[in-house]
């Protein structure tokens, strides 16, 4: 194992614990300087660690550089690859890259920025650095076209489940890729496909999940009263990246193995943010207003408009109208 690997490993595994240089040193065979030269090395890509002549070396607690072994630590369904970059485009387009050089299914890449973090429709994704989660996961499903909005809507799911046991306010889903946490979104997820035209089969597919986890600190400019966070401080950050990372990723990939079955369908039902609220439905055409009425289980969304006519939405944009 190199020096890099084995001292991420031992910072990841003593939490807020200090890890001897010293121990490092022994155990991979090295000198106590070049342990030293690796820690200045790590802070130089950005990792927060704090050093002491008696203890050793720890991540401080403001650190929120979140290292692939932590995720690695946390997984069931352990990743056959795993990427952590600095900033990127969109880990969307990273991934996307790498499916083209023949990369395995379930390879995971995260990022701790994004410059041009993507939405649905053309949208961008605010993504700054260091207090979310920005993670792609390359599949290649084989599943019908009609059936390619049940990997958005099970990312939805299994975003839900990772953050709740951390948040003080439960995960709803606002159909069909935004996750809330109370009246504010916290998540966003795109679905990119690609279509094999002879088969009407979707044979490749990139999922994407961008989480606010803390507080930005810069806020959120344009987006405030809008976005919001799971948590509102970010104390051992890259330790709490880690967990949410794995997951999300353990809790999707175990329902993804099941596709078609769609034990998660019901899940998402209820825990929808939209039924009995006011709602615009965005079209080409214009915005028209409505009541969101409920999911059915083909996951359309049915709405009443104000005239009393009814419509079920296979997919499109909906916003909900302010109070």
């Amino acid at each position: 194992m190199e020096i890099k690997d084995c001292l991420l490993q031992k910072l990841t595994s003593a939490g807020d614990g200090y890890v001897s240089g010293e121990a490092v040193a022994e155990e991979i065979g090295v000198s106590r300087n070049a342990v030293s030269k690796t820690a200045a090395q790590l802070r130089a890509e950005g990792f927060k660690i704090d050093s002491s002549p008696k203890k050793g070396y720890r991540f401080s607690r403001d650190n929120l550089k979140c290292p692939a072994c932590c995720i690695s630590n946390y997984t069931k369904y352990q990743p056959p690859v795993i990427i952590t970059a600095g900033s990127v485009t969109s880990t969307n387009e990273e991934v996307k890259i790498l499916a083209r050089e023949g990369a395995p299914e379930g390879l995971l890449l995260t990022a701790e920025e994004q410059v041009s973090g993507k939405g649905r429709t053309g949208k961008t994704f605010f993504s700054p650095r260091g207090t979310g989660i920005y993670m792609s996961i390359l599949l290649y499903p084989s599943i019908p076209a009609e059936d390619a909005k049940l990997i958005t809507t099970c990312a939805a799911v299994a975003v839900c489940r990772a953050i709740e046991p951390i948040s003080d306010k439960p995960a709803k889903i606002k159909w069909v890729n935004d996750v809330y946490c109370g009246d504010r979104k916290v998540c966003g997820i795109l679905t990119e496909g690609s279509l094999d035209v002879e088969s009407g089969m979707i044979s490749k597919a990139v999922l994407g999940i961008g989480i606010n986890l803390f507080p930005p600190e810069s806020g959120f400019g344009m987006l405030t009263g809008i976005a919001g966070t799971v948590l509102k401080s970010a104390q051992n950050g890259w330790d709490v990246k880690g967990r949410v990372i794995a997951a999300v990723y353990d809790n999707f990939m175990e329902e993804y193995r099941r596709f078609p079955n769609g034990n998660f369908i019901r899940e998402y039902i209820g825990k929808s943010y939209l039924p009995g609220r006011e709602i615009s439905v965005l079209k080409q055409s214009g915005s028209s207003d409505a009541v969101a009425v409920k999911i059915g289980d083909d996951l359309r969304l049915l709405v009443r408009y104000n005239d009393g006519t009814e419509e079920w939405l296979n997919s499109g944009e909906v916003s909900i109208k302010a109070k």
